[in-house]
């Protein structure tokens, strides 16, 4: 009861001490380690899923069940690469944990408006990311999604870049 108690607050560490025993209850503490181990691993996914998928779209895919393809799909995509302009010049200016906090206020910011459009980010490099739409999930708007979330990035890089001067950062 009390391992249900806390699986039930969140605790998905917990774990019931298994027996020998063959019987219901040995079968309901088996059943129950497993369930905590699965809604562990569930969590697992869910935190790499949400490093690149919006929370929706992680939902989504773990709802339905979707499977990693590794042999590869023929998809029409919508491509978005983000990059900032002097940013290199700019780095060899300022402290690494200036730089740090800068670039994760940037990418922040670019990413919420990326989840927000529904994109895909496929990956970062300093400064730059590429996202795109129609994949994992398909997106029949994907060109109109990535217009507005270019649009709506351009205006929030316009309300970065007085924060940017306010620190002592460049107008990139």
């Amino acid at each position: 009861v009390e391992a249900a108690q806390r699986l039930g607050a969140g605790d998905l560490t917990v774990r019931v001490q298994e027996t020998e025993r063959r019987d219901e209850l040995g079968g309901l503490v088996r059943g129950f380690n497993g369930m905590a181990a699965a809604l562990r691993e569930r969590d697992i996914v869910r935190d790499a899923l949400g490093r690149y998928l919006s929370p929706e779209m992680a939902r989504s895919l773990i709802a339905t069940g979707w499977q990693i393809d590794l042999n590869g799909q023929r998809r029409q995509l919508t491509v978005l690469f983000g990059d900032l302009a002097g940013f290199t010049a700019h780095v060899e200016r300022h402290a690494p944990p200036d730089i740090v906090a800068f670039v994760n206020n940037y990418l922040d910011d670019m990413v919420n408006i990326l989840f927000r459009y529904g994109a895909y980010v496929e990956k970062f490099e300093g400064d730059t990311f590429m996202a795109f739409w129609g994949a994992p999930l398909p997106d029949r708007d994907q060109t109109q999604h990535a217009c507005l979330a270019a649009l709506a990035m351009a205006g929030a890089v316009e309300s970065l870049k007085a924060q940017w001067g306010e620190r002592g950062f460049p107008n990139l």
